[in-house]
C-alpha cells in the first residue's frame, strides 16, 4: 500500500468465493472500500483468478461447476470458457487482473500466496480507481506486488527452483 498508495487486500478462497481477511487503505479520499469478512465471487475478482490459476485442475473444475457467472459490469467474465482463458493468462504472467469486471471504475491486480507445496493459500491484491491504476501502470504494480508476495510465500516455505516451477513469476 505504501508503494502504490492504493488499497491492499489479503484474501482466501472459500468454495467459489473469496473472503477478505485483511486490508490496508491509503489516506486518499478516493479509494476502494471493502469490509473484512465480506466475500465476492472468484470469476470477476483478481484475487479469485490468482488463486484459481495455481490450483490443481480438478479443484478448478469443481469450483467452476459451482460458480454462478453473475454479471456485475459489461466487462464481467460470463462463462467458464472465458474464465479458463483468463486463468491461463494469469498462470503465464504470474498475476491476475480485474479490469472493471466487478465494479466499473475499479481495477485490481493480485498475486497468489504459495505454500511449500506450491499451492495457493490466498492472494494479495492492490486495488484502486482505474484513472490511477491505469493499464500502463499494471506491469510495474504487478512486478512490485510479485516481489512482495514472493517474499511472503518464501517465509511460508515456498521454494522456486530457478524458474523450473509451474509459477510464472514475472521478471
Amino acid at each position: 500500500m505504501s508503494e502504490t498508495e492504493e488499497t491492499a487486500h489479503l484474501c482466501v478462497l472459500e468454495q467459489a468465493r473469496v473472503i477478505y481477511i485483511d486490508k490496508i487503505e491509503p489516506a486518499r479520499s478516493v479509494r476502494m472500500i471493502t469490509r473484512i469478512g465480506s466475500s465476492n465471487p472468484v470469476h470477476c475478482t483478481s484475487v479469485g483468478k490468482a488463486i484459481l490459476a495455481f490450483l490443481p485442475e480438478e479443484r478448478v473444475n469443481d469450483i467452476l461447476r459451482r460458480t454462478k457467472f453473475e454479471r456485475f459490469t459489461q466487462r464481467t467474465i460470463a462463462s467458464a470458457e472465458a474464465l479458463r482463458t483468463e486463468i491461463e493468462k494469469t498462470r503465464r504472467r504470474g498475476y491476475a487482473v480485474d479490469d472493471e469486471e466487478f465494479e466499473e471504475g475499479l481495477r485490481c491486480i493480485a498475486v497468489p500466496l504459495l505454500d511449500a507445496q506450491r499451492l495457493p493459500v490466498g492472494a494479495v491484491s492492490v486495488s484502486g480507481p482505474s484513472f490511477r491504476v491505469t493499464a500502463q501502470k499494471l506491469p510495474s504494480i504487478a512486478n512490485f506486488l510479485v516481489q512482495c508476495v514472493r517474499g511472503i510465500s518464501t517465509d511460508m516455505g515456498f521454494t522456486s527452483p530457478a524458474r523450473a516451477n509451474r509459477v510464472a513469476w514475472p521478471a
